[in-house]
């Protein structure tokens, strides 16, 4: 007869909010490369064509808008992971503040 122990390692505590964070870092990358690809475009279309480089300007803010939003969301996520903290059984517990 043989004796089998099995030993498990303890799961590694995740950080809470890590998708969202994961989201709002890949928003914020995606709005600075449609705003440098338009910014480019309109560069080009001004030295090409002067006035047609107007219609890029939606683009561009629309660009800006996802890295402001993005910035904006990863802040959120970092202050909210910040007021939460995890004791010694894994419990999520909220900080007060004084």
């Amino acid at each position: 007869m043989h004796i089998v122990t099995v030993t498990t390692e303890p799961k590694k505590p995740q950080k809470p909010y890590r998708l969202g964070r994961n989201l709002a870092s890949v928003m914020s990358f995606a709005g600075w490369l449609t705003a440098i690809i338009a910014g480019g475009a309109a560069i080009a279309m001004l030295v090409q064509h002067g006035p047609g480089a107007m219609l890029v300007v939606p683009w561009l803010l629309g660009g800006l808008a996802l890295v402001l939003f993005g910035e904006v969301a990863h802040a959120v996520f970092d202050l909210a992971s910040a007021n939460h903290s995890e004791d010694e059984t894994g419990k999520v517990t909220r900080r007060r503040q004084a």
